[in-house]
Order: structure tokens, then C-alpha cells, then sequence
């Protein structure tokens, strides 16, 4: 029996992690009325027949406005639109061949109005909210939850947006206030005993009777969570059925709570411990962590800017290992802090910093680090929370300048402080993004985090977490003030690894991490606005009309994997610069790093952690 157990157990720490085949979704339904005429990419207009001209309706036949439309097969998608066209979330061809959506996006097969517009006609058209007229006081409902028919399902509900005015006049607020969409997290579903027949993701189906990878175990019973994991969507991994209240014991370095009882890795068994039943490919991601003790708790912030203190920001990113380490289980060979292009001099002490979470001017943590106690923090400016000693009623805080004798406003080509790798791959211009023609000349206040690693012997990537503020947010959007955050990954060499300007973190699009990224999602009239007044007193006022309007953005937490060779000896250093200026700073924070069994480089909004240390 108990022979049995481990290797049950052994195949669990495995497959936990996203041992499974790898699926595909196809569209399988179409908008009727697409029409069969429609063929090729090019789908914006109906041409006549070859050979044939157009005339008058004979008056003798039918009229052919009044017959009924004609069908369209869903297997008819390749012969419309291409066999590259998904309907579903193209932007040019959205529910139908040829519907493009305009200021808006494709969710589902239907246009989503972008951020800032809305269909204020109740046409179709995404308008920019402030240009829709509106009277003083005048309601319009709203809901933002997607699917949109989960509008009335479940604990879901519209809510309401209302005219407000300004001194510019009334405009729509692009709030919606007193809606419930579906809950995504399972941390925050609601088990009511009382209620059996609560409907928390809105999806049709009680969560007392939902059961998705058929393992037995409903999402709530007794009102209590039975199933944290009903849906491979709901953890890291592929193998949802795995993951329920029945499991026996936890398995220690997977970073999930296989038994659903609200603690992650609490077996003293470590995954890195079993052999895997799987190799390559068919592991997922499997998180390969080492245990190196809890080296960021307790750290005392030294306020210098030397090698200690690069030592004091790799340990507060969990970044336990040193270089006596055992090199079969990684190690940090060398760290540094300094400024781009120059290895000899030192930043100012202000700008880097550790802390236990960011708070507000209250001090209530708005911002609580990803894993362990603290996290990193790299910073333009003041790397500083709110309650750090600035006044509420200072809007420039983030714009404080340094000291003039550390920070000098270099004003000087970009080819003598930024990586050539990385400036030959984008022919020796600072481009932000494929959709902004103007960039930057030269950049100021820089700071870079050095580290040079040693890969565990089994190891095939690593990954960490990280967040992007910038006072520059949203004006200065597609301006020569752009502020840059990059992930630098070379060889021991120093030669670019991946790619060649060695980037590893980017948004969805391409895009190195600027104030153009698509991953800014924090800021006003955002979800998680509140979080900026961690970092800003006053993070918005005003109108828009203006730079004094905005107090900044930010993107959320994000996670970037990077592919690496077992045993590899590798340089990430972290850059951080303002671009074209020495004011309206940003600051990136740094937290969660840890090696992988397996790895696809990329940037991602990252994953919910279950039971995040809250520090008051």
C-alpha cells in the first residue's frame, strides 16, 4: 500500500504541473449572415460575377430582396475569409467576413468598445467617451462581463454608466458602476450552504453541481470550496481532475493547493525529489524550485548602492542561491547595480530599494509581493511608496530629480549607454512600438540590476515576476518620452540569447515594456486603479486635456519566461531608463523568480497566487 501511494504520488508531483496533450479550439459557428459571395482575404465588398453586368429587377420574377437569405455552412469559413481568419477575434473580420471593428476589439465574435470609447448610439459604434453627448444626470445600462449573455446569469447583473460634467461640459463616465460580472479567481468564489444554487463564473450551472474534468468533486459542497481546480483555466496545469478535496497529501515545489485546503507545497516531499513519469514536451511547465531557505525575510535595507545592496535586491526576488552554491542546483555567480554603459558608475542610492509591499499615504498595502516577504525595486526617480514620507498633496512626486552630481542629464546619442546588440536589431533607434513613428534620442537616469547565473543541471528556463509604473502614462503615449523597461538575457559572453537584441520581456505584440505596451491595464477608469495610490498621491485628476491631467499607469503583474540550457552559465541584467527627458520617472518592481523544467519564452499577465503573504 504504501508502495502504491508513492508512486501515485510520483506521477502526481508530475503531472500537476501540465502533464497532458496539448488541444486545439476551431470555430465551429459562423454569423449567418455572411454571405457566400464573399471570398478570399479581401472581404469588404461584394463584387458582380465575372461576365456579368448589373440591371433593372425584371418585374416578372420574384424579387430576390424577399427570398430567404442563404445559409451558411460553418465549414464555409476557408472558402469566405481564409483558413487563417478565426471570427471569433480577428479585428477585421469579426463574427462575420469583412465586419471590422473599429476602436474596438473582437471578444467572442463581437466588437468590444476599447478602453475610452463606448457605443454611446446604441449603433455599433465605439465612440471616444468624452465626445458622447449626454445630459446631466442621465443613466444608460452597461455590463462589461464576457461572455455578454452572462448578463442576468448567476450572481451576474448589468450595472449603469452615468453623464457627469466638467468645465469642458457633460460626457459619459466610462465606469460602470453596481455591475457583477463572472468571477474568474477561484479564491474568490462564495460557497453558501444556504444558497446551493449560487452561480459564481455565471456559466449556467450551479457551482453546488459544476463538474468539469468529471473527477467527482463539485466546485462547492457544504458550503465550502471542494474543487479548487475544476477546469484546467482555473490553475497551472492539465490535468484538473487531479486537483480536489480528496487528494491525500500536497506535493511540495509545484506552487498548487492539490488538495483544495488553502495551503500550496505543504508536504515535505518535493516534486524535484520523485522521478518524473514524463520527459520533454509532455511535462508542461513544471516548476523545478529548489529549496534554498526563505532568504527575503528580514532583510534590512542598507540605503547605499553598492554590491550589497545588488545582493539585498537578487534576495528579496527570491533569488536565494549564491556562488557556493550547488552548481548542479543553480547559483548566483556575480551581481551589481549600475548605470546603462557604464559599469564603473555607480546610480543614486534613491533609486533602488526593497520593499515588504507597496502602501498608501495611509499605510495600507495595496501591493503585497508575489511570493515571500518583499520584493525589488528599480526606479528613474524615488524608488519610494507613498507612504514613504510624501505628502498627499505632492502630484510630482515621481518627478523629484536626483542629485545632480550621480544622475547628470547625459544628453548624449543612445549608442554610447544602450547594449549595440540591441540597437543594431532595431536599426540604432529607441523604437517603442510598430505603431509609433516618433522615438526618443537619448536617455537619462538609468539603472541596471546585473546578475550573472548558473542554471540548474535539469533545468530548462527560469521565469519572474514583474510590474511597470510610469508617470508618463497615458500622454505621453507614442511620444518621445517613453520610458523603458528591458530584460537583457546573454551568454557568458555576453552574446544575446533567444533573440537578436536579447529582449526577453515584451508584450503580446512584440513591443519591449514602455508606456506604449499593451500591458498597461492599471489606471484610471482600469479595475485595479486603486493601486496607484501606492505610487502616486493623487494618480488622476482633471479632464485628460493635458500632461498635468495624468498622474501615470501601470501595467499588472506580469511574468516573463525565458529558455535556458541545463547547467548554462547566463547574464540577466535589468534595465530601466528614462527616455528623452529626466522627469515624470517610472519604476519597475521585481519579485518570484524561479527556474522551470521546461520552458516557452514569452511575456504574460501572470498567474493569480493562491494565499499571497499580506503585510500591514
Amino acid at each position: 500500500m504504501r508502495l502504491s501511494r508513492l508512486l501515485a504520488l510520483s506521477f502526481l508531483c508530475c503531472t500537476l504541473a501540465g502533464c497532458s496533450d496539448s488541444s486545439s479550439h476551431s470555430d465551429d459557428s459562423q454569423d449567418p449572415s455572411e454571405s457566400k459571395e464573399c471570398k478570399g482575404d479581401d472581404c469588404s465588398e461584394t463584387k458582380p460575377e465575372q461576365g456579368k453586368t448589373s440591371s433593372k429587377p425584371d418585374p416578372d420574377k420574384e424579387d430576390p430582396a424577399k427570398e430567404d437569405p442563404p445559409k451558411t455552412n460553418p465549414d464555409d469559413k476557408e472558402k469566405t475569409c481564409g483558413s487563417d481568419i478565426d471570427l471569433m477575434t480577428d479585428d477585421k473580420n469579426c463574427g462575420s467576413c469583412g465586419h471590422k471593428c473599429e476602436n474596438a476589439t473582437c471578444t467572442d465574435g463581437k466588437c468590444v468598445c476599447s478602453e475610452g470609447f463606448m457605443d454611446c448610439t446604441k449603433t455599433g459604434q465605439c465612440t471616444p467617451v468624452k465626445d458622447c453627448e449626454c445630459e446631466l444626470g442621465q443613466k444608460e445600462e452597461c455590463y462589461d462581463g464576457q461572455p455578454a449573455e452572462t448578463a442576468g446569469v448567476g450572481i451576474c447583473k448589468k450595472g449603469y454608466t452615468e453623464c457627469l460634467a466638467d468645465d469642458n461640459g457633460t460626457y459619459w463616465d466610462s465606469t460602470c458602476k453596481d455591475q457583477i460580472v463572472p468571477i474568474q479567481n477561484i479564491a474568490d468564489f462564495i460557497c453558501d450552504a444556504a444558497d446551493p444554487l449560487r452561480d459564481n463564473d455565471c456559466n449556467g450551472i450551479p457551482d453546488t453541481e459544476q463538474d468539469e474534468d468529471k473527477d467527482g468533486h463539485p466546485i462547492c459542497k457544504d458550503g465550502k470550496i471542494d474543487d479548487c481546480c475544476d477546469n484546467k483555466d482555473m490553475c497551472k496545469t492539465e490535468n484538473p481532475e487531479l486537483i480536489h478535496s480528496g487528494v491525500e497529501t500536497d506535493c511540495k515545489g509545484n506552487n498548487i493547493d492539490d488538495n483544495c485546503n488553502g495551503t500550496v507545497d505543504e508536504s515535505e516531499i518535493s516534486c524535484d525529489e520523485v522521478p518524473p513519469p514524463c520527459q520533454g514536451e509532455e511535462c508542461g511547465t513544471e516548476v523545478c524550485k529548489y529549496s534554498y531557505g526563505d532568504c527575503d525575510q528580514g532583510l534590512v535595507w542598507n540605503n547605499s548602492n553598492d554590491a550589497e545592496s545588488a545582493h539585498l535586491l537578487a534576495q528579496s526576488m527570491d533569488i536565494c542561491m549564491t556562488n557556493t552554491s550547488d552548481p548542479t542546483k543553480g547559483a548566483l555567480l556575480e551581481y551589481s547595480v549600475h548605470r546603462s554603459g557604464h559599469n564603473d558608475k555607480p546610480v543614486n542610492s534613491a533609486q533602488i530599494n526593497i520593499l515588504n509591499g507597496m502602501k498608501d499615504a495611509q499605510g495600507k498595502t495595496l501591493i503585497p509581493p508575489r511570493l515571500g516577504h518583499s520584493f525589488a525595486l528599480l526606479s528613474t526617480g524615488q524608488a519610494k511608496d507613498v507612504s514613504q514620507g510624501v505628502s498627499t498633496q505632492d502630484i510630482r512626486y515621481s518627478e523629484t530629480k536626483l542629485d545632480p552630481a550621480v544622475s547628470e542629464f547625459f544628453g548624449v546619442s543612445v549608442e554610447d549607454d544602450v547594449p549595440d546588440f540591441y540597437l543594431k536589431a532595431h536599426n540604432n533607434q529607441l523604437n517603442a512600438s510598430s505603431k509609433c513613428s516618433v522615438i526618443g534620442t537619448f536617455i537619462a537616469d538609468s539603472v541596471v540590476l546585473h546578475l550573472k547565473l548558473q542554471a540548474p543541471a535539469e533545468a530548462k528556463g527560469f521565469s519572474f515576476d514583474f510590474r511597470f509604473f510610469s508617470r508618463e502614462y497615458p500622454h505621453y503615449v507614442c511620444s518621445t518620452y517613453n520610458d523603458f523597461f528591458l530584460a537583457i538575457l546573454t551568454d557568458e559572453k555576453g552574446n544575446p540569447i533567444g533573440s537578436s537584441d536579447g529582449n526577453i520581456a515584451f508584450d503580446k505584440e512584440g513591443n519591449p515594456i514602455t508606456i506604449n505596451s499593451a500591458f498597461f491595464t492599471t489606471c484610471h477608469g482600469c479595475e485595479s486603479f486603486d493601486e496607484l495610490f501606492a505610487y502616486y498621491p493623487k494618480p488622476y485628476q482633471g479632464t485628460g486635456d493635458s500632461s498635468s491631467d495624468y498622474r501615470g499607469g501601470a501595467t499588472a503583474w506580469l511574468t516573463t519566461n525565458a529558455s535556458i540550457q541545463g547547467g548554462q552559465i547566463f547574464n540577466l541584467d535589468l534595465y530601466i531608463w528614462d527616455t528623452h527627458d529626466q522627469t515624470k520617472d517610472s519604476t519597475v518592481i521585481l519579485d518570484n523568480f524561479r527556474w522551470l523544467c521546461d520552458a516557452t519564452q514569452g511575456t504574460e499577465f501572470a498567474k493569480p497566487i493562491e494565499n499571497p503573504i499580506q503585510i500591514n
